[in-house]
Formats: C-alpha cells, structure tokens, sequence
C-alpha cells in the first residue's frame, strides 16, 4: 500500500495527471456549448455558431462561414431587424486572402455605420479559403450597444443576415462602402444551450447547442430601386421603339414626339431616382461606378436626340427639305437606345441580382422581332403598291377600262367582211 502510494505520489505520476487534466481541459475547450444555424449546402452555404461565455458579462465568441465567390460581403448581426441591430459585416481584406470583421450599427436602410465600442479579435482559421469566407472570433463589448442589447438567457434570440451583391470588394478598412445586399433573412437561436464555458463554436457539434436550419429569407428591392429600374426599362424596352414604329407605321411625327418626350421624361426621373437611391443608400455616392457614368452619358444621348428631333421637323415644316441635323438624330437616337438596353443589364449585376437578365434580353429580343417585323411588312405592302402606280400599269388599266367601254369588238380576221371570191381587181373582169 505504501509503495502504491509513493508511485502515485512521485513527481513523474503528478507530472501525467496533471498533463492529462490539461489535455481534458484542452478538449473541452475545443467544443464548447453553442448554438448555430445552417442555410444551404456546400460553397454556397452560410452558417453561424455562437457562444455565451459564462464567465463574461460583454464577449462572445462566433463562427460565421459565407461564400465569397457569389457575394462581395456577408454579415449577421442581433436583433428582428436592420434598424438598431448590431452587425458584423465581414469582407475580404486588402491582400484578397484574409478577412475584415467590421463591427456596425444599422440605422434604418442606410449603410450601417462601423462602432468602436466594439473590439473584434480574430483566431486562427480565419480567412478566405476556395471562396468561402471563414470567421473564427471574438467580440468584447457586443452584449449591449447603443440602440439595442442581447438578451443571453433567450431560447429564441432573434438574429440577421445578409449577402452583399457579387462584385470586388478588398479592403482593411473597417469603415469601407459596401453596397446594399442582395438577399437577407431572419433567424432566432437559443443561447441559453450555449452558455458555457468559453471558446470559438463550430456549427452544430457543441456539447450542449442547438442547431437550426429554419430561417425567412427575403431580396432586397426598396422603393427607389424598383422605381428605377421599372422607368429605365419602360422608357428603353416600351416608349422609345414604340415611338419609331408608330412612326413608321404611320407617319405620324406629333405622334412619334409625343412618346418619345414621354420616354425622356422616364429616362430624366429614373436617372434622378438612381442617384437619390445611391447617394441615400451610399451606393458609390460618389457616382463614379460604370453603371452610373454610362446612365449620365446616356441621358446627355438621349436629350440630345430629342433635340435634334425637334429641331430638324422645326426646320422641315418651315422649309420644307429635310434639315441635315436629322442625320445626326438618326445615328445619335439609335445608339442611345441601345446603350441604354445594355446598361439596364449591366443595372441588374450592379443592384446583385443578376436573375433578370436572361428574362430582359429575351424580352429585347421579342421587341427588335415585332418592330423589325412591322416594318418589314409595311415596306413589302408599300413596294406592292408602288409597282400597281408605275405609268405603264396606269396604261396597261386605262387600256382595260376603254376596252370595256367601247361596245362591241370588232369582226374576228377568221371571218371576212367581203367574201374573196366578191373581189375583182380593178381593170380585170372577173371570171368563174
């Protein structure tokens, strides 16, 4: 007994137990309690772990996954709604290979701003790996922020996300512009199951978590965006071929005017919508991105055509000859139209949404189909016509008219009007 003591006893036995409470206390760290949620599959899933550290009243630990490759930036954040939430907003960093974790308070629909009350530190794991954002961290001061709080003993703690639209976003800067996102949703976790001891969770194999796919999920459109888009498109798609073909179907120029200023009208509104929508939203505010200096260049096109419309029927109604400035609003008009088409898809990819394209470039398709179309079976009626008024139809008619008109035809060279054997040549006597 006394040896088995002294062996238990020795500095080398003391020294094992106390490395295998380590190693136990390691593992144990290494799978702490959380709650998570999962949305999707693969590369293109998003999932959020949380853990409430029982020995803090301000931190946190998370573990946030998003692609990269589809979306300039993801983010989640505590509370119902954008609007006094707090936010982590995660994006690539300058060198295009690690991650910035800004934290930010939303402010209704508007960029949410970056706060200093609250301090992000980042753990191994974190980084951009095969297009996936990965997040291993911890916040400090992130229980409770101006506008709102997270209530730690919740079963049903009501969370955000969201995916920024796809395009290139490198920076450091935790206070960078990102544009509006693209889709969103809500979701609720029970963090009661993950209080505990602390450490970084990892999606749903907590000791003692809960895990949870449920979520609403919804696309961004707001008020001046739809008004936006649904101006450029009736203006482009709609008023401005309905305008020339009207014209060319029937030769009415007030007509054609009136459309077609219907149509400036739209373009006019719809670029001032664009730019409220991006100076409110903080959508390059500065108006510098290509969708935007193309919608300027466009709308300059456009006036341009307008007026030099206008202008040469002005100078045709005085003089009656086609003014020369009609060549310039036959090539300046039809180029409008057509950037204008294009930058309505490019629109698309810089709102995010990028499903509409195909459905709006067969609907192009379908509008160059029936004003082409229209006008082809105007011309072919037209050379038609012309052809029934050339002057030798107008005489092959008018000799079809009198032909009618003179009674009955004359005798048919089968049937003499003087019997042969009648005839006598003058000087000759005639003999049987």
């Amino acid at each position: 007994m006394a040896a088995t003591w002294a062996s238990l006893t020795s500095p080398i036995n003391l020294l094992l137990a106390w490395s295998l409470l380590l190693l136990l206390g390691l593992a144990s760290a290494a799978d702490p309690p959380s709650a998570s949620w999962v949305r999707g599959g693969g590369a293109n899933n998003v999932s959020l772990a949380v853990n409430v550290p029982d020995n803090s009243t301000d931190a946190l630990f998370f573990h946030f996954n998003a692609p990269a490759s589809i979306s300039s930036w993801a983010a989640f954040g505590f509370g119902d709604q954008m609007n006094d939430a707090l936010m982590f907003v995660v994006y690539a960093s300058a060198d295009g290979q690690s991650v910035t974790v800004s934290p930010r308070l939303g402010n209704s629909h508007n960029q949410p701003q970056y706060t200093d009350n609250v301090t992000v530190t980042l753990f191994g794991g974190s980084g951009i790996t095969n297009g996936v954002f990965n997040v291993n961290a911890m916040c400090t001061g992130c229980r409770s922020w101006s506008g709102g709080s997270l209530d730690v003993t919740s079963t049903s703690a009501d969370m955000i996300w969201a995916l920024g639209p796809a395009r290139i976003l490198a920076s450091s800067d935790v206070d960078a512009n990102i544009v509006q996102h693209q889709v969103y949703g809500n979701i609720q976790m029970n963090l009661v199951e993950a209080t505990g001891l602390g450490g970084v969770p990892i999606v749903g194999t907590g000791t003692n978590g809960s895990s949870s796919n449920s979520g609403s999920v919804g696309w961004s459109v707001t008020p001046g965006t739809a008004a936006h888009a649904g101006l450029m498109i009736l203006a482009f798609l709609v008023a401005f071929p309905g305008g020339f073909l009207f014209l060319r179907l029937f030769n009415r120029v007030w007509l054609h005017l009136g459309i077609q200023s219907a149509g400036v009208v739209m373009v006019i509104l719809g670029t001032a919508a664009g730019i409220v929508v991006s100076k409110k939203d903080q959508i390059h505010p500065k108006i510098d991105s290509g969708h935007q200096i193309l919608g300027i260049v466009i709308l300059v096109l456009i006036l341009a055509a307008w007026t030099l419309g206008f202008v040469s029927h002005l100078i045709f109604r005085r003089t009656g000859q086609p003014a020369k400035l009609m060549i310039g609003h036959r090539v300046v008009a039809p180029l409008a139209i057509t950037l204008g088409l294009v930058n309505v898809c490019i629109g698309f990819n810089f709102a995010g949404n990028n499903k509409p394209i195909i459905g709006f470039i067969v609907l192009i398709i379908i509008m160059v189909i029936i004003v082409s179309s229209s006008i082809l079976i105007k011309r072919r009626r037209a050379v038609r016509k012309a052809a029934l008024n050339t002057p030798a139809a107008m005489n092959f008619r008018e000799g079809q008219e009198a032909g009618r008109t003179q009674g009955a035809a004359p005798p048919s060279y089968s049937t003499p009007a003087v019997p042969l054997e009648s005839f006598q040549p003058p000087g000759r006597e005639f003999r049987r």
